[in-house]
């Protein structure tokens, strides 16, 4: 957890010159893996966002911020008016998703610092989409890191189905869920969160946080919210509050642009809880309303078939 002294993202400017003297003494411990001295980042000059509908001011250390993915070091860098400014904005953006990018940069972990609105998890000015930095970074390389694991909501290993002897499929799915989606990456467990209004909120805002990441192949950040989510999302109960939450979520993954295998995780969770979140009539609308969504998780479902 992060101690009571940590500056808002906001208010970098105002500690310029104690990070620039010894960063690690604000937070506490020491700051996440770079590839660049701890000075050079804390002197390198200031990168501002504009972020969110009210463009709010935050500002970087445009090292630091570089260091984090070739797409960034192109905005950073590049021959782009942004760059030549130093200035870019995120109109799509909320403070709370830029809030978290923020935190993983200095901290090399994320958490959350403001509490949002139920109403407000899925507005649509916080909605998903591409971006121009994306698109003119797509050449840097590797996307095999997002291409999600070798087992799936659409297929479960068979060396699991043989090993789970007489397991209902159901059971088998549901188990599939909870090793293959985040057993390639090598992060700490996550506790369950505190800060968030809701299930929901605390849902839609790692889902955010990942499509963020994954706009600007920031494969730290990538991996940490979607190893966050998969574990909010083991940790499902049966509560009205879970499943109007996990509602949100696939709303969140059918009304705008994400990646693939953020939705491929949805639904395979999903389909694996359909008996729990088909009580929810808000949920039930959403499959009648979208042929894909019906589609996806009736796919899915075919395997829990005994």
């Amino acid at each position: 957890m992060f101690p009571e002294t940590i500056p808002h993202p906001s208010e970098t400017v105002k500690y310029g010159v104690i990070i620039g003297q010894d960063v690690s003494a604000i937070f506490g411990f020491p700051l996440g893996p770079w590839d660049l001295t701890r000075y050079s980042a804390a002197t390198s000059r200031l990168f501002k966002f504009l972020v969110g509908k009210d463009k709010r001011e935050f500002t970087i250390h445009a090292a630091l911020l570089a260091s984090q993915s070739p797409a960034l070091d192109a905005v950073v860098m590049g021959d782009f008016k942004e760059s030549a400014e130093r200035c870019v904005e995120w109109p799509d953006v909320n403070e709370d998703t830029f809030t978290s990018f923020w935190q993983y940069i200095y901290t090399g972990d994320y958490h959350s610092m403001a509490v949002t609105s139920p109403a407000s998890a899925a507005s649509s000015d916080c909605q998903p989409t591409p971006s121009q930095s994306r698109a003119s970074a797509v050449e840097y390389g590797d996307r095999s890191w997002n291409e999600g694991p070798a087992v799936d909501g659409e297929r479960v290993d068979n060396d699991l189905l043989n090993t789970a002897g007489r397991m209902r499929k159901q059971q088998v799915l549901w188990a599939n869920f909870q090793w293959s989606w985040t057993s390639e990456l090598e992060l700490e467990v996550v506790e369950r969160e505190t800060g968030f209004a809701s299930y929901g909120d605390m849902l839609v805002h790692h889902a955010k946080v990942y499509v963020l990441a994954d706009r600007y192949i920031f494969t730290g950040l990538v991996n940490a919210s979607f190893k966050k989510l998969h574990e909010a999302l083991v940790q499902f109960d049966a509560s009205d509050n879970a499943t109007d939450g996990a509602t949100d979520l696939v709303r969140f993954c059918y009304t705008g642009l994400v990646p693939e295998r953020l939705t491929r995780m949805v639904i395979h969770f999903a389909a694996c809880k359909m008996e729990i979140m088909w009580k929810n009539e808000t949920f039930q609308a959403l499959v009648k309303e979208d042929g894909d969504l019906s589609a996806a998780l009736i796919t899915s479902m075919m395997l829990r078939i005994d």
